[in-house]
Order: C-alpha cells, then sequence, then structure tokens
C-alpha cells in the first residue's frame, strides 16, 4: 500500500485497477476514499473481464451499479471493462486519460458562471442547510483548474445544504465536461 500512497501523491489521473474475479477489498475502498480526498480524476478499469461468466448488457450494468455502490465519492468516474490477458477494450485506456487530463484544465469565465448559477437556481431552488433562512447565491466564480474548484458566495446568516453543493457539481459536469474529474465547491458567506 506504500508505493500505491506515494504513486497516488505524484498523480493527477488515477487508474484504479480491480480484478473482476474478485470481490472488492476494503483496501481498494480505502484507496477510492484517498482518490477523492487528494482530488485525483479517477478512471475505474475493471480488469480479468475475461472471466465473467456473463456478459450480457444487464450484467454489466449490474456489475457498475455494485462498484458504484461500493465507491460512491467515486460517482464522477468513468468505469471500463477490460482485459489484460486478451486485450480486450484496453486500448480504450489512454484515450480516456487524455480526455481526462483535458477535462482537469477547463476554465469557465465569470460570465458563463453567472448565467449558469442563475439558469440552475431558476429551475431548482437552493436548499437550506441548518439555517432558518433561504440561502440565497450571490455569484460564482472559478478559482483554479487542475482540478476544477469554484466558490460559490453566498448571503450572510444563511447555509446551502451539502446536497445543494453536489448538485451544483453535477450540473457543471453535465455543463462542461468535467470528465473523470471531481469538482471542488468552496463557499464564502458575502454581507449583502
Amino acid at each position: 500500500i506504500k508505493t500505491s500512497l506515494a504513486a497516488i501523491k505524484r498523480a493527477t489521473i488515477v487508474l484504479l485497477v480491480l480484478d473482476a474475479s474478485q470481490p472488492i477489498a476494503d483496501q481498494d475502498q480505502q484507496l477510492g476514499g484517498l482518490l477523492r480526498e487528494q482530488t485525483k480524476s479517477v478512471i475505474i478499469v475493471i480488469n480479468k473481464w475475461d472471466t465473467a461468466k456473463d456478459n450480457s448488457d444487464r450484467f454489466r450494468n449490474e456489475a457498475k451499479k455494485l462498484i458504484y455502490g461500493a465507491f460512491p465519492h467515486l460517482n464522477f468516474a468513468p468505469l471500463v471493462l477490460v482485459s489484460a490477458k486478451t486485450g480486450y477494450r484496453v486500448a480504450q485506456i489512454f484515450p480516456l486519460i487524455q480526455r481526462a487530463a483535458a477535462a482537469r484544465q477547463t476554465e469557465i469565465s465569470d460570465e458563463q458562471l453567472r448565467n449558469f448559477l442563475q439558469r440552475v437556481t431558476k429551475r431548482h431552488r437552493p436548499t437550506r442547510g441548518k439555517g432558518v433562512r433561504h440561502p440565497q447565491l450571490l455569484g460564482m466564480t472559478q478559482l483554479r483548474t487542475d482540478p476544477p474548484m469554484f466558490d460559490i458566495r453566498i448571503k450572510a446568516k444563511t447555509s446551502l445544504h451539502i446536497s445543494y453543493v453536489h448538485f451544483l457539481a453535477n450540473r457543471l459536469r453535465e455543463e462542461w465536461d468535467f470528465f473523470a474529474t471531481p469538482i471542488i465547491i468552496k463557499l464564502s458567506k458575502m454581507k449583502r
């Protein structure tokens, strides 16, 4: 595990390789959590797919659901089923890495984010956190890329529920292709 941890610290994009013939280990799940904490782009690679007894779409979808259930914090990570032994779908991995590298560099202008925030909050009103006042989102800016980090300004003495922060991250991912890349959203309280 020491080797894995050292490699994770140096990397920006990580292939989380799981063995299709083995159950998901606690150690795999711990590594998955660490990848999210370290804001690494992740591609989940399921190796030895050739050993699967069933290769139907239904079985593949069940396997994907099981894997995302074990790694809910990596719901942004694409999943690819491969076989290193037979070469099945191995050629798909490098283009995914390239796409993830490009996604980490995505920059969004303040004007685009202002329009995005207006559309999204109009369609789905922000939910409050622990406060009694409904939160008012005052603006949004991108602080950096690699990984993408955003700041949302909210009205003082209000709080935004974490589920709404996740909702905004998912809408950002839909609108701009943050493929395989975690999105960090910080909240700042503003007096206004």
